[in-house]
C-alpha cells in the first residue's frame, strides 16, 4: 500500500501521527503543505482544509484521531488500545479532550501581553489539575505499556518542554505525576523523531510570527 502523509512542519496533530508511523514502523511518503498559504491543489484533497491528511492507495483520510486508527489497525500488532473495552473507551474520551488542552496551551503561547497570558494560563492549569487527577498510573498512561494516548499528548509535552528550556516557564511544575508521564513520552526514541530535528527554532519563530509576548528580553513581558 502507498501511503501520504500530507503534513506541516510543527503541527501537534500531524506530530501525533509522525509518532504513531515510527513506532510501528510504517513506510510513508511525507508532504508538506504551506498551511499559511494552502494550495488550491491541497484544499481540493482535503474537506476541512487541515493537515494532516493521509492517502492510502488514493483514498483519503483526514482528521488524525482517524488517521491514527486506521494505521493501528493495518500495521503489526500489538495495538496501541487497550483491549478492555472501558479501557479503550476512556482512553479516547481523554485523547479528544487533550486535543482541546492543545489548543488551550496554543493560545497560551501567543498571548500577546502579559495580561492576557495569565488568564490562558490559568485556563491551562484549570485542566491540568483534571488531568493530574485522572492520571492513575506511570510511566504512562495505562501503566508500563506505550499506548495510543500517549503519544496523542507527546506533542503538547513537547511543547512545555521547549517553555522551560527556551524561556524558563515550567508548565508542569505543579502537576508531578504528569512530570513523569511527560518524561517517559519525550525519552522514547519513536516520539523523539515524530518532530522537525530543529523543533525550538521553528517553535520559537512561531511564536515571533504571531507576536507572542514570550519574545522579548528574558520573557518580561508575560512572566
Amino acid at each position: 500500500m502507498h501511503l501520504v502523509l500530507y503534513s506541516f512542519r510543527i503541527c501537534p496533530f500531524v506530530e501525533r501521527t509522525n509518532i504513531l508511523l515510527n513506532e510501528k514502523n510504517i513506510e510513508c511518503e511525507r508532504v508538506y503543505v504551506d498551511i499559511r498559504n494552502k494550495p488550491d491543489w491541497f484544499l481540493k484533497l482535503s474537506p476541512l482544509g487541515k493537515v494532516p491528511v493521509l492517502s492510502a492507495d488514493k483514498a483519503i483520510i483526514f482528521e488524525s484521531t482517524v488517521i491514527n486508527e486506521y494505521l493501528d489497525e493495518i500495521s503489526s500488532l500489538p495495538l496501541l488500545y487497550p483491549n478492555d473495552p472501558i479501557q479503550k473507551a476512556r482512553n479516547k474520551s481523554w485523547i479528544e479532550w487533550g486535543s482541546t488542552l492543545v489548543f488551550d496551551a496554543y493560545y497560551m503561547t501567543l498571548a500577546s501581553n502579559k495580561l492576557e497570558f495569565v488568564e490562558k494560563q490559568k485556563i491551562v492549569n484549570s485542566k491540568l489539575v483534571l488531568l493530574e487527577q485522572e492520571l492513575r498510573n506511570t510511566p504512562f498512561f495505562n501503566g508500563e505499556k506505550f499506548s495510543m494516548i500517549d503519544l496523542a499528548y507527546a506533542p503538547l509535552f513537547r511543547r512545555f518542554d521547549s517553555l522551560v528550556r527556551q524561556f524558563s516557564i515550567d508548565t508542569l511544575e505543579q502537576y508531578p505525576k504528569l512530570k513523569i508521564w511527560s518524561n517517559h513520552i519525550l525519552k522514547k526514541e519513536s516520539v523523539q523523531n515524530g518532530f522537525a530535528h530543529n523543533f525550538d527554532e521553528e517553535f520559537y519563530q512561531l511564536l515571533k510570527l504571531k507576536g507572542s509576548c514570550l519574545i522579548s528580553s528574558e520573557t518580561k513581558n508575560c512572566i
